[in-house]
């Protein structure tokens, strides 16, 4: 089922879109079993298919189960892109710390994260000291990536949360983990728009660009499921 959602004024372009769409995906033998338009989703309004001419009611997104499920399943509904991206823009950056010894330090980062995913508060400090730890070592990154597995949920937040207080190379291997665990929930959006977040961070501050980050908007773009992308991410995180 093909779904366009525009204005009056777009009506022709959607069409000609889903005109388009419908002959590769015929093409690829998928068949398009029904095409639906509307003008929004936020508000009340009607549905057209405009191969049958077929009409019927539509309600705000918000109130439908879907929505209510999603809700209850403990996610996040956010009502636009822009509402996301601020998910992980920039909070007051941490404090700058001087660096002992990293064997002790990546110790130390490794238990208070395990113990932050599992419901303890976090130190003010553990944003600076995971930002040296994951990006003096990229098999620490990765290490961090597979305790974030066990716990997605957390680990988003935290990862989220982290990236926020740092800048630089720091931030963009942040957000990269972030984005594995995006991943992990099956959240797509969010996955993508942290890895982007990385790419981009990396390249205002002029520091190397996450890998990872590159192959996860490469396959998110690509129309990868998000088990395939979580199988990918844990292969690539055990070879490097």
């Amino acid at each position: 089922m093909l779904l366009a959602v525009c204005d009056q004024a777009h009506e022709w372009h959607a069409l000609t879109i889903l005109d388009a769409v419908s002959v590769a995906l015929r093409a690829a033998g998928i068949p398009v079993l029904r095409r639906i338009m509307t003008r929004d989703v936020t508000t009340e309004g009607h549905w057209y298919d405009p191969d049958s001419g077929a009409t019927g009611p539509t309600y705000p997104y918000t109130d439908s189960l879907v929505t209510a499920h999603r809700v209850l399943g403990g996610e996040r509904v956010s009502p636009g892109r822009g509402d996301i991206e601020a998910e992980f823009a920039y909070l007051p950056a941490a404090p700058p710390m001087a660096l002992g010894d990293h064997g002790e330090l990546v110790i130390q980062v490794a238990q208070e994260i395990t113990d932050a995913l599992e419901g303890h508060p976090i130190n003010r400090s553990l944003p600076t000291r995971a930002g040296i730890a994951i990006t003096a070592d990229v098999a620490v990154r990765d290490a961090m990536i597979a305790a974030a597995a066990q716990h997605t949920d957390t680990a988003a937040y935290l990862w989220t949360h982290i990236a926020r207080r740092l800048r630089g190379q720091p931030r963009a291997e942040a957000l990269t983990i972030a984005a594995a665990c995006y991943c992990f929930l099956g959240d797509t959006v969010r996955a993508g728009i942290a890895a982007d977040a990385a790419l981009g961070e990396a390249q205002a501050t002029q520091t190397p660009p996450p890998r990872l980050a590159l192959m996860l908007l490469t396959a998110l773009r690509s129309g990868l499921t998000p088990h395939q992308i979580s199988r990918a991410i844990v292969d690539a995180t055990n070879s490097d």
